[in-house]
């Protein structure tokens, strides 16, 4: 719904906001997981609905995921940083100096 309605103006936010949107509803679905194969009255569903025999190989599978949704969330803040660093600037004429931010520019 967020990459449809676009509340950001800017494409990095948006795609930063729907990184964190995913990497919080991966949270809670892996703590479902773990809460499910940890269980001892559900002994047989984890395995039925995760694909995990033991609580150990769920909690992998989410430490795991948990790493790569982090990777890709530094990556994405990163390149987003590089890309701003090196966009062009607007500069003065009269002194190669950037315009000051508020409102009066003096050369």
């Amino acid at each position: 719904i967020l990459a449809l309605a676009r509340p950001y103006k800017r494409s990095d936010d948006l795609c930063l906001a729907c990184i964190a949107n995913l990497l919080l509803t991966c949270c809670f679905a892996s703590g479902v997981v773990i809460q499910l194969c940890d269980s001892t009255e559900y002994e047989d569903m984890c395995y039925n609905l995760v694909g995990y025999k033991t609580s150990r190989g769920a909690t992998t599978f989410v430490v795991v995921l948990t790493a790569v949704m982090l990777a890709v969330s530094l990556a994405v803040i990163l390149v987003s940083a590089v890309s701003a660093s090196r966009a062009k600037t607007m500069r003065l004429v009269s002194s190669k100096r950037e315009p000051m931010r508020d409102g009066i520019t003096l050369a």
